[in-house]
């Protein structure tokens, strides 16, 4: 072998080996990277799950708000002995326009009446007439003239186009009214309110007319849920009671809503190896979950505060 065919083994040689330490360090530093972009990557995941929860938790509140807020009539003329009835899906008292739908298990049902739903501005002259309204009246209907003093309640008689005719019945104290007055006409429809699967495959909020109409589907991803009253027992303006009982409570007395609910995250695939666990309710019902495509959350929803 001469002395340039010898160079140029060596070199060849040295560029093998450059290569090699090349390639090592490459490892070396590819199995330092990909754990921390993993670790980064799951990090990122985690964080878009918390931001994803905090979006939801503060929407499907507020749309607890505005549906429930209306069992609540902030203004003269509240429906007397108005009640909120409060039951388990598996209740034998279930309202017959829900019966045949299959409730999911472990959660509540709310059962109540929106009052001005519709509305309308009026002068009171006499206990039978007619107003216009664009607002989806229904015959037989009870309302209510929502007034300071002298609150009427009656029903709807009739309904042509867009005139609602309604008839008031006469107050206790009818020798003692000076007409006319001028208050509010207020719808009263009842409700109830449960968890069945909507039209994804997550379990869903509902809401059903319990006289006639469709039912509604309010918010998805609620896979459990757990309503209790919290009662000002004694009027004084002061909450006394977070009750963990079912049954039917005055409106007068409820001041908010504490919820707990356990939510599906959107687009998650669960786990098997990942451990399931159990939360117990404030009631003492034990909630079985996946914590990596699920989570808890309770918070209040204010109704009638003062």
């Amino acid at each position: 072998m001469n002395k340039n065919q010898k160079m140029k083994s060596q070199q060849q040689g040295w560029m093998l080996f450059e290569v090699m330490v090349a390639t090592i360090i490459m490892m070396l530093l590819l199995s330092l990277i990909v754990p921390i972009l993993s670790q980064a990557k799951q990090h990122h995941s985690i964080v878009q799950q918390r931001f994803q929860a905090q979006a939801w938790i503060e929407g499907f509140k507020d749309n607890l708000v505005a549906q429930w807020g209306k069992m609540f009539w902030k203004g003269c003329g509240n429906w007397p002995g108005h009640t909120i009835t409060i039951s388990p899906y598996d209740s034998v008292n279930l309202p017959q326009r829900i019966k045949n739908k299959s409730l999911q298990a472990h959660s509540d049902w709310i059962q109540g009446r929106l009052l001005g739903e519709c509305l309308s501005l009026h002068t009171l002259n006499e206990l039978e007439f007619e107003f216009s309204s664009e607002c989806n009246w229904k015959v037989n209907q009870k309302i209510a003239f929502s007034h300071c003093h002298v609150p009427h309640y009656g029903w709807v008689e009739s309904i042509k186009g867009k005139k609602v005719g309604v008839h008031l019945n006469s107050p206790s104290n009818a020798l003692d009214i000076e007409y006319p007055l001028s208050g509010m006409i207020l719808s009263n429809k009842p409700f109830v309110w449960y968890l069945a699967k909507g039209k994804s495959s997550q379990t869903s909020l509902w809401r059903t007319p319990l006289d006639s109409g469709n039912s509604l589907e309010l918010w998805s991803g609620i896979k459990y849920l757990a309503v209790y009253p919290m009662l000002d027992t004694n009027m004084d303006g002061i909450l006394d009671e977070l009750s963990t009982e079912y049954g039917s409570f005055s409106v007068d007395s409820i001041r908010a809503f504490w919820v707990e609910s356990l939510v599906t995250y959107e687009n998650c695939k669960p786990d098997k190896n990942n451990p399931v666990q159990t939360y117990k309710t404030f009631r003492g019902d034990s909630w079985v979950y996946d914590s990596r495509c699920t989570f808890l959350t309770d918070f209040i929803v204010p109704m009638n505060l003062l």
